[in-house]
């Protein structure tokens, strides 16, 4: 859906070569707690049974999508 509207914003533009980039939300337990504190009813998905749990390059862990939901 989401790449048809753009074709249909874009119009001819949207026949050049064109690359994006799609960046998905994922949280380390420390964002989740700050994210909570400020936005309480916060709708964001934050479950962490829901994610995988991946170390980053800085030494921390993070929860990120499964790789079959991220495809």
């Amino acid at each position: 859906m989401l790449v048809h509207n753009l074709k249909k914003a874009l119009g001819d533009a949207a026949k050049s070569n064109i690359t994006f980039e799609l960046i998905s939300h994922r949280f380390t337990a420390r964002a989740k707690k700050r994210l909570l504190e400020v936005f309480p009813s916060s709708s964001l998905p934050l479950e962490e049974e829901e994610r995988k749990f991946k170390y980053g390059q800085f030494g921390y862990g993070k929860y990120i999508y499964p790789k079959e939901v991220a495809q």
